[in-house]
């Protein structure tokens, strides 16, 4: 295999260069895009994360996507595809063990999970946005917030309510399309602050509501 698959050490310094010179540009928004083989760098994910939390100036995103044996996939035997071939559960267990659980699997989500607040800005503004609407089976996502306290690594569940949080933007939702331009005016401003009450991280302050 190794005359396929390019050795990631030959890369350092090019990934060093490209994140300094993100740097020097004042460009926020890198993504490490990581394609994903079993027996190959499955066990170099929390490095991965370790890397993009270093770097968390200038790196926004880590995109993993476990390999796809298509196209020239008749180069590889069934023994080497059954050897390389990992799925996204096998990348999330991954994550959960080299974190040591600071990310279970328990804190994803699918990758349309924003499709709610897509669907609320749009009923709120008039105007249409960009919906991710694929299927929920297609990804798995989820967000990470670095505490400058304790220096350490937070899912996104640990700091916000996720699923009440989603299941009121629905509900907004609701309200704001029955409500049309009346709802849009006061009203949307006054119903959204219901949404900072699942906010549970002190550093991001304590909210109590009444709804």
């Amino acid at each position: 295999m190794e005359h396929r698959l390019y050795d990631p050490r030959a890369y350092v310094a090019v990934r060093k260069k490209v994140i300094e010179n993100a740097r020097k540009l004042g460009h926020r928004s890198v993504v490490l895009v990581v394609t994903m083989a079993r027996n190959y760098n499955d066990k170099d994910i929390g490095k991965i994360i370790d890397f993009a939390v270093e770097n968390r100036d200038v790196v926004r995103w880590i995109n993993i996507q476990p390999v796809a044996f298509a196209g020239r996939a008749k180069e590889y035997s069934p023994e080497e595809i059954r050897q390389f071939r990992i799925t996204i559960p096998d990348v999330i267990n991954e994550i959960e063990t080299q974190t040591g659980g600071k990310i279970s699997k328990w804190d994803w989500r699918p990758v349309n999970w924003p499709v709610a607040l897509g669907k609320l800005v749009e009923a709120i503004t008039g105007s249409p946005k960009p919906i991710f609407g694929n299927n929920p089976v297609c990804g798995a996502s989820t967000f990470i917030y670095y505490d400058e306290d304790t220096k350490d690594i937070l899912p996104i569940t640990k700091v916000v309510d996720v699923d009440g949080f989603e299941k009121t933007v629905w509900d907004l939702h609701s309200k704001a399309v029955r409500g049309g331009g009346v709802w849009r005016g006061g009203i949307a401003a006054v119903e959204t602050l219901k949404l900072l009450r699942y906010v549970k991280h002190k550093a991001l302050g304590t909210y109590s509501l009444i709804s």
